[in-house]
């Protein structure tokens, strides 16, 4: 161990590295404290730009997200990930970690270009459509290079500056969406703002991993060739993911109409604006699982364990109360043009236990090493959902004219089938206290719903409150929270007291 110290402390002199890295409950404190900023900001976005841009207008817009998305990661490799976790079990070695990981998406953008072009060509887009594409593939490269400092800041444990850059992200996002949809800008306007704000993200990495690496430029093509190869079973498992993701929208869009689209877009915003606590919590977790992992399996699985558990208490009420008030939160956001969302939400969020998990799942088997066997998971659900898409997206379109209806059904169907899968993997880390307790938050979450659901006549605030009154009562009857997770969190609100004191004081 004495000559392990020598080696890193030599590391670490060379190449510049601080090692000291912040606690799990201060990293998610910084996550959660930047989510909080860029989910406010995300609602006024919510509220405004939909209903100036119109269902046609948004669902050019995620018309984009989609297959950007999709060729980000078709091009990125699996390097965000291998980025963690390398550098959590050798924080010395970031600046050139980081470097072979940049230079090799860089290479790989070229072929990308080739694959957008082909898609392009196949899908008939007008010429609109294919300039908003065009622009948006053209800032890739930025965003490419940015995700990769962004990584390696996260398996040196430095949470607060991902939580920086996306605040400085979403801020220049949002607040500038709104100022162009009201000038009468519309979705062109609002993806070379994208781009702008990609730049900038770029900027405050580049200026945060100064402070703890520098990035080595006489990389050897043998480490870039080293850094693909290891990074193909993280980049199936990734190009899975991103496809299991975009592809019901893809294939609404090619499917339905772009308003059905843009239905099915507001939801699965909504939607995806509500897993902020699973990828909080794997964000800020990764790095500790993967070394707990090295450690030995009963330290494994005490660290996973109880954050299994956690996550799937609080995902039981929020996929109740969501499915309960979709009508009104809908309505009161978008207007009646999106009314047809409503139904769409409730179905997602239905799924909302499953993708949690799931989200849970996947990052364990990433820090245990078995990352292959969610990648078979995957591989067969995208399967699966594709199937189902194509079979339930014309159903529902003919039948109650919104296609967006069969993309939800078929997301859920996945998602629950995946979490069975998912539970059966980490079966060793839940035991009878586990199961007990999830059993409890899942009684207390149905009725707190039902009673929400009764209640909508009383108008949405009223329903809100009902909620949580009900099911804080039930917590406590039915003791949901265990006392020294109270007392942990009576300590981290002391303590983010005591830091905001501090900050004040300077």
């Amino acid at each position: 161990m004495r000559e392990e110290g020598k080696l890193m402390a030599t590391e670490t002199a060379i190449l510049g590295v601080r090692l000291p890295r912040n606690g799990v409950m201060q990293n998610i404190g910084y996550l959660a404290g930047g989510q909080v900023t860029t989910w406010a900001l995300a609602a006024l976005w919510t509220v405004m730009v939909p209903r100036q841009i119109g269902p046609t207008g948004m669902g050019q817009l995620v018309t984009v997200w989609s297959a950007t998305g999709i060729l980000s990661i078709l091009v990125g490799l699996g390097t965000q990930v291998l980025v963690v976790t390398e550098i959590a079990r050798h924080p010395a070695l970031a600046g050139r970690t980081a470097s072979a990981a940049i230079m090799a998406r860089l290479v790989l953008f070229v072929p990308g270009v080739g694959l957008m072009a082909v898609y392009l060509h196949y899908a008939n887009f007008d010429r609109y459509e294919t300039v908003l594409l065009l622009i948006a593939t053209l800032t890739l490269p930025i965003a490419l290079v940015s995700d990769v400092l962004a990584s390696a800041l996260q398996g040196l444990e430095r949470m607060q500056y991902m939580a920086y850059s996306s605040v400085v992200f979403r801020t220049v996002s949002t607040a500038g969406g709104i100022v162009l949809v009201l000038l009468g800008f519309r979705v062109l306007g609002l993806v070379i703002l994208g781009s702008a704000a990609v730049a900038m993200a770029l900027a405050t990495n580049v200026y945060w991993a100064k402070r703890h690496f520098d990035l080595v430029w006489n990389v050897k093509v043998s480490e870039i060739r080293r850094v693909i190869v290891s990074s193909l079973p993280f980049w199936a498992t990734t190009i899975i993911n991103t496809v299991y993701l975009w592809i019901d929208s893809v294939i609404l869009a090619l499917l339905a109409s772009a308003a059905e689209v843009g239905w099915y877009g507001v939801s699965t915003k909504l939607f995806a604006s509500l897993l902020f606590i699973p990828v909080i919590v794997s964000t800020a977790t990764l790095a500790r699982l993967t070394a707990t992992f090295a450690e030995g399996p009963d330290s494994f699985k005490r660290t996973l364990t109880p954050i299994i558990e956690g996550i799937l208490v609080i995902s039981l009420p929020l996929a109740a109360g969501t499915a309960a008030i979709a009508a009104p939160v809908i309505s009161l956001l978008y207007g009646s043009a999106y009314s047809a969302s409503a139904p769409v939400l409730t179905i997602l969020a239905l799924a909302m236990p499953a993708t949690y998990l799931n989200i849970l799942v996947n990052q364990s088997l990433v820090a245990s090493n078995r990352q292959i066997v969610w990648t078979k998971v995957m591989a067969v659900s995208v399967v699966i959902n594709v199937l189902l898409n194509l079979i339930a997206i014309p159903a529902t379109r003919d039948s109650w004219h919104n296609g967006a209806l069969g993309a939800a059904w078929s997301l859920l169907a996945t998602e629950v089938m995946m979490a069975v899968i998912g539970l059966y993997l980490v079966r060793d880390s839940l035991d009878s206290a586990t199961v007990g307790r999830i059993t409890r938050a899942a009684a207390a979450a149905t009725t707190m719903g039902l009673v929400v659901h009764t209640s909508a006549p009383l108008g949405l605030l009223v329903q809100l409150a009902v909620g949580l009154l009900i099911f804080a009562a039930l917590a406590i009857l039915l003791r949901l929270i265990r006392p020294n997770e109270m007392a942990l969190a009576g300590q981290y609100a002391r303590g983010a007291r005591t830091r905001l004191a501090g900050l004040l004081a300077r």
